[in-house]
C-alpha cells in the first residue's frame, strides 16, 4: 500500500491545494489504493459468514480498513474546497452569517444576537480559512452585546477580551452595538457614583464607527454617556425608564445627546424614553414608539416617511397646532391601553389624529380597545386634520370597535382609491353603500362607495344577516368591476357554523369553481374551515386588540367533533365531489 509520507506534509496539516504535480501523484496512489482494496475484498468476501474468523481473515480486514483510510485521507487532498479563491471563500463565510443583527425589535421580545462563537471558529480551521477570515472586516462588525442584570455588576474578563477581540479585528469598519440592563434600577444614582464598566468604554470609545445601536439602558449609562458623536449612525433603538425612586422627581433627568447627521431610524418604544433623550429629528424618515410630546416631532415633519405609534396613546401630549408630515405616507397606531381610566384611543376628546395633517397617506392601520364615546372621535379627527378631502389612502385597517353607520359612511367617502379595507366587527348592513345600484332603492342610480376595492376583511364578525355582503359580492362580479375578495373571521365557533349553514361557503369559493349555495359550495367551506382552524395554528384570544401579551386558545375535542360529524351526517348527493383530483 502507497504511504502518505511520500507527500510533503503540510498538505495533510493544513488545507492548501497541492500542485499539479502532486495532485497527479496523488490520484495514482488512490487508484493502486482502490485497487488493491478490491484485491483484498475479494480475498475475505467468502469469510464473511464464518463463525469463528481465523487469524488470517482478522489481518485482511485490518489491511482493508487502512486501505480505506488512506483512501479517504488523499481524496481530501483534492477537495474542490482547497481550490477555492479568497474572495469567493470570503462571500461564503459573509453568507452563513447574518450581516447584521436583528434591529426590529417589538415590545417584550427579546433582542436576537449573532453566533459569535461561530464566527470564531471559522478562524480555527486552518491557516487559510483564518487568514481568509482576519482579513475581511465585515465578519467581525457585530459586536458582542453588552449584557447585564445591573449595569454596575462586575464584568469577566473573558467578555471584555471577546468584545476587544471583535473590535480589533473589525477594523476601521462600521459596527453594530448593543447595550442591554435589565433592571432600570441602581444604587448609583441614588448615591453619586460614577458609573465603572470597562466595556462601556471600549464600546464609548468606538461611538465615530457605530452604524446601528441598540441601547436598553439605565440613568447610569446615559449619564454616563452624555453625549454620542456617531457620524456614520443610521439607526438607533433605545429604551430607558424611569426608576422607582425618580417617578416623583420634576428634574432635570441626565440626557443622552445624540449628535448623529445620519440618522434615519428611531426605535424608542417606552414613552419614559424620550425624559432622557434627545434626538436630530430633522432627518429621520422611520419612527418607532411612543413620544411623550407631539410636538417634539414637529421638525420631522418634512422628511418622516413611515411612522408607529405603540403603547398606552393616552400618555401622549398634544401640541397647539397641527403638524404637517407631507412626505409620510404609512402610520400605524397600535394603542395599549387597557385599564380605566386611561382606557381611550388619545385623551378624552381628542385622538393623534387631531394634530397629524398627513395629505399623502397611503397605508394607515389602527388597533385599540373600545373607546369613549366610540371611535367617532378617530373618525372626526381622521376626516378634520389627517386625511385631505381628496385623500390617496390605498389601505385602511380600521380595528377599533364602536363605529356607527354615519361614521362609516363618511370615512369611506373620503377614501375612494381605497384597494384594501381590514375592519373590526362591523354589521353587515354597513356595506349596502358599497353596492352598485342600492337594494333599499333599486330604482336609483348610486355610486356606490370604494369602486377599486379587492380586498375585504371583517375580523370578529359576530352578525347573523350576511345577505348585504352577498349582494355586495355578486355586485362586484360584473365585467367592469374588478372581482372583489371577502373574508370573515367569526368570534365564535358557533357563530361560524351557523353562517356556514346559511351561506353555504360563498366566501370560501374561488372563482368560477361553484355557485352560491351549490353542494360544492357548502363542501369546500367545510374543508377550509377545518384546515384553517382546526388542523392549522390556534388564533389569538377573544380579547382582541391587546398587544401586550398575546394569549392563544386551543380548539377543544368537542368542538372538532361537532364539526366533524356535521360533514359525516350530510347526504351528499353526488359522492363524485368527495373524490381526490
Amino acid at each position: 500500500m502507497a504511504s502518505s509520507t511520500t507527500l510533503p506534509p503540510h498538505l495533510f496539516q493544513t488545507n492548501d491545494p497541492p500542485t499539479e504535480s502532486e495532485r497527479v501523484y496523488i490520484q495514482h496512489q488512490i487508484q493502486l489504493a482502490q485497487f488493491a482494496r478490491e484485491a483484498v475484498f475479494k480475498t475475505i468476501k467468502p469469510k464473511f459468514l464464518s463463525p469463528r474468523p481465523d487469524k488470517e481473515y482478522l489481518e485482511d480486514l485490518a489491511e482493508l480498513l487502512s486501505l480505506e483510510a488512506f483512501i479517504y485521507k488523499h481524496q481530501c487532498l483534492l477537495s474542490p474546497l482547497r481550490y477555492l479563491p479568497p474572495e469567493l471563500l470570503t462571500e461564503i463565510f459573509l453568507f452563513a452569517i447574518p450581516r447584521e443583527r436583528f434591529f426590529e425589535t417589538e415590545p417584550d421580545v427579546a433582542i436576537e444576537e449573532p453566533n459569535h462563537r461561530f464566527i470564531l471558529r471559522l478562524s480555527q480551521v486552518c491557516r487559510y480559512w483564518r487568514k481568509v477570515a482576519l482579513a475581511e472586516q465585515r465578519l467581525w462588525t457585530s459586536i458582542p452585546a453588552l449584557g447585564k442584570w445591573q449595569s454596575d455588576q462586575p464584568e469577566p474578563e473573558s467578555k471584555i477580551q471577546l468584545m476587544r477581540t471583535f473590535i480589533e479585528r473589525s477594523g476601521n469598519a462600521p459596527i453594530h452595538v448593543t447595550i442591554l440592563i435589565l433592571q432600570v434600577f441602581n444604587n448609583l444614582i441614588l448615591e453619586g457614583g460614577r458609573l465603572e464598566s470597562p466595556c462601556l468604554d471600549l464600546l464609548a470609545a468606538q461611538c465615530h464607527r457605530w452604524k446601528t445601536a441598540i441601547l436598553h439602558v439605565d440613568l447610569s449609562i446615559v449619564e454616563r454617556l452624555g453625549q454620542l458623536d456617531a457620524p456614520i449612525l443610521e439607526s438607533l433603538n433605545f429604551k430607558c425608564r424611569y426608576p422607582g425612586a425618580w417617578m416623583f422627581v420634576s428634574g432635570p433627568y441626565p440626557r443622552l445627546r445624540v449628535l448623529a447627521p445620519r440618522l434615519r431610524q428611531v426605535i424608542a418604544d417606552s414613552w419614559q424614553s424620550h425624559s432622557f433623550l434627545q434626538l436630530p429629528w430633522n432627518e429621520i424618515s422611520i419612527f418607532k414608539g411612543l413620544p411623550d410630546d407631539l410636538e417634539s416631532m414637529r421638525p420631522a415633519g418634512p422628511n418622516l416617511k413611515a411612522c408607529t405609534f405603540r403603547g398606552p396613546i393616552s400618555r401622549i401630549e398634544y401640541p397647539t397646532e397641527p403638524i404637517l408630515f407631507d412626505k409620510l405616507n404609512f402610520l400605524f397606531i397600535d394603542n395599549s391601553n387597557y385599564q380605566p381610566p386611561h382606557f381611550q384611543f388619545g385623551q378624552e376628546f381628542e385622538t393623534p389624529f387631531r394634530w397629524m395633517a398627513v395629505p399623502n397617506l397611503e397605508f394607515l392601520f389602527m388597533k385599540g380597545h373600545p373607546v369613549l364615546p366610540g371611535a367617532s372621535l378617530i373618525v372626526r379627527d381622521l376626516l378634520l386634520t389627517t386625511l385631505p378631502s381628496s385623500s390617496v389612502l390605498l389601505i385602511l385597517h380600521f380595528h377599533v370597535r364602536g363605529l356607527t353607520e354615519d361614521d362609516f359612511r363618511r370615512l369611506l367617502s373620503a377614501t375612494p382609491l381605497l384597494k384594501r379595507l381590514s375592519i373590526c366587527d362591523t354589521p353587515s348592513h354597513y356595506f349596502s353603500h358599497l353596492i352598485r345600484g342600492d337594494p333599499i332603492t333599486p330604482n336609483v342610480p348610486q355610486q356606490p362607495l370604494l369602486p377599486k376595492l379587492e380586498c375585504l376583511v371583517i375580523r370578529n364578525f359576530s352578525g347573523n344577516d350576511a345577505g348585504p355582503l352577498v349582494a355586495l359580492a355578486e355586485s362586484r362580479r360584473s365585467k367592469r368591476q374588478q372581482f372583489l375578495s371577502i373574508s370573515l373571521f367569526y368570534s365564535s365557533i358557533r357563530q361560524c357554523l351557523n353562517a356556514q349553514e346559511r351561506v353555504e361557503g360563498w366566501d370560501e369559493i374561488l372563482k368560477r369553481e361553484g355557485a352560491p349555495g351549490s353542494e360544492l359550495a357548502k363542501v369546500r367551506s367545510w374543508a377550509n374551515y377545518v384546515a384553517k382552524h382546526v388542523l392549522g395554528p390556534c388564533g389569538k384570544a377573544r380579547d382582541y386588540g391587546f398587544t401586550r401579551r398575546p394569549k392563544y386558545i386551543s380548539q377543544s375535542l368537542l368542538e372538532m367533533d361537532a364539526v366533524l360529524k356535521l360533514i359525516e351526517q350530510h347526504e351528499f348527493n353526488d359522492l363524485r365531489i368527495l373524490e381526490v383530483s
